[in-house]
């Protein structure tokens, strides 16, 4: 069960191993992380027609009639329910920077009080260029863990553009923020969300990262469209090795029979994370799913939070 009131702390280097700590005891036990959760302020929840005015891939994400967006005490409440210690709380890819750093402010308000149970990632678009580099800066200096959830497509830049992307991933390296990028299969059926963010592109990004800023973490959502599969071919899998890369499962349910995610994690070992894509995927349906794929023991530990890179904690 979750432990509520604790102080969550990096005692595990690059696995990730969390303890939770109060005044009286000290508990071992690998917390359970959801890498892929989404939060908006409630301004955006109530207003929802406003920002889709403003950002047409909001509007796309967000249709009317739906109810795919959460606050961070939500997301909170929701943890509880589903036996989550810790969510990394993605912002939205606003492509309007502006909007993005308003946003920023309001959600790390928002978020006060719940430092123990979130890692908040905060919005930037690489397109803004300097401003974007200097975003990072300011969000890395204001408890934010990283950066995304990067929508390219939405955003309108090139994640395979070098002059756009080896700016951004520096600055993240420099600042110890890592890096959640949306990405998309190449087959399958459409969807609001799908975008050109193919494996192609993200193992693009992956050696770009490996050559400018080999420090720096990313993680690619809904698994990176499928990438890890692609570690059959060795050209691939030595690719991915090079670099500080994870895959989460955000919104896999609707898009993978459950096999993929043991298939994954023995090509990727240890680069698998759980990763829920709330309020989109719902917790619990995504942790029974992850329940399907009948991993052993020790990888189903990894997936669930022991293989979670060590985030940039500001404290």
């Amino acid at each position: 069960m979750t432990s509520h009131g604790v102080h969550w702390r990096l005692v595990g280097g690059q696995r990730g191993y969390i303890a939770a700590v109060d005044a009286n005891q000290v508990s071992n036990r690998p917390a359970v992380i959801d890498v892929h959760a989404h939060v908006h302020h409630e301004s955006v929840i109530r207003d929802r027609e406003a920002f889709a005015s403003q950002d047409a891939w909001f509007r796309v994400q967000n249709p009317p009639g739906s109810r795919r967006l959460s606050t961070v005490s939500r997301l909170v409440a929701q943890m509880d329910a589903d036996d989550i210690d810790v969510s990394w709380a993605l912002g939205f890819g606003w492509r309007d920077h502006g909007l993005a750093v308003d946003q920023n402010d309001l959600i790390r308000e928002a978020s006060r009080g719940h430092e123990n149970r979130i890692r908040l990632f905060g919005s930037a678009n690489p397109a803004a260029g300097l401003a974007a580099i200097r975003e990072v800066e300011r969000l890395a200096s204001s408890g934010f863990s990283g950066i995304g959830e990067l929508f390219p497509d939405g955003q309108g830049f090139d994640l395979t553009d070098r002059e756009t992307m080896a700016p951004f991933l520096e600055v993240c390296e420099a600042t110890r923020m890592a890096i959640v990028v949306h990405a998309s299969e190449p087959v399958g059926r459409d969807y609001a969300g799908r975008d050109r963010t193919t494996p192609d592109r993200v193992l693009q990004l992956i050696d770009l990262a490996a050559e400018v800023a080999p420090k720096v973490t990313l993680i690619f959502g809904h698994l990176g469209g499928g990438l890890p599969l692609y570690a059959h071919m060795p050209d691939v899998r030595r690719r991915i090795e090079r670099a500080l890369v994870w895959f989460d499962t955000a919104a896999c349910r609707f898009l993978w029979d459950p096999s993929v995610l043991a298939e994954s994690s023995r090509l990727c070992p240890g680069r698998i994370l759980f990763g829920s894509d709330h309020p989109v995927g719902g917790i619990g349906a995504m942790r029974r799913w992850v329940d399907d794929a009948n991993l052993v023991p020790e990888v189903r530990g990894g997936v669930m939070g022991l293989d979670a890179p060590g985030l940039r904690v500001n404290e």
